[in-house]
């Protein structure tokens, strides 16, 4: 019941010739795969990239609108330096602000430890959190505020770690 197919002066038979299509099928699948997964890392550095510029540009803009009057620049000179305390309507402001300094590192380490931002945009969002830290208002924010609302026990620990580093200085961050 073999049939014989002629190929190129050769002799075939039917199941050969299904057993070869059984190969060239399986080494398409199999380079598909490939395809498809070389396709999805390229897809995710490039999610990761637009996701760091993103976070970057936001804590960026975040801190820009914070000091760009003058008027503004010295509400953050008065919260973060002064010893005097503020007023009702100072200490509003002085929540939004903080709480947004606070929160811009917060959502760098929830990317961050998920792997979804690079490690520079970390680094530097950190740092500004460094820097709020050194301040005797930022400080007493983050002391009597801030920490007492963080749900991750992570985050906690390092900005705790942060503090713990770093000394309030009484007059200029130190660099």
């Amino acid at each position: 019941m073999l049939r014989r197919v002629q190929s190129s002066g050769a002799l075939m038979s039917l199941e050969t010739v299904y057993y070869l299509s059984q190969l060239i099928v399986a080494v398409v699948v199999v380079a598909t795969l490939i395809a498809i997964w070389l396709q999805s890392r390229q897809t995710n550095r490039i999610a990761k990239a637009e996701l760091t510029l993103e976070c970057w540009r936001n804590a960026e803009v975040s801190q820009r609108d914070m000091v760009d009057t003058p008027e503004k620049t010295e509400f953050v000179h008065l919260i973060l330096w002064e010893p005097r305390k503020p007023t009702p309507v100072e200490m509003q402001r002085k929540h939004g602000f903080l709480a947004v300094a606070f929160s811009n590192f917060e959502g760098a380490h929830y990317l961050y430890s998920r792997g979804l931002i690079e490690d520079a945009a970390y680094h530097a969002i950190r740092f500004a959190c460094r820097n709020y830290l050194q301040t005797p208002g930022g400080r007493r924010y983050w002391n009597d505020w801030y920490s007492k609302r963080v749900g991750d026990p992570d985050f906690l620990a390092i900005v705790e770690a942060i503090a713990a580093e770093e000394p309030v200085h009484k007059d200029k961050i130190r660099p």
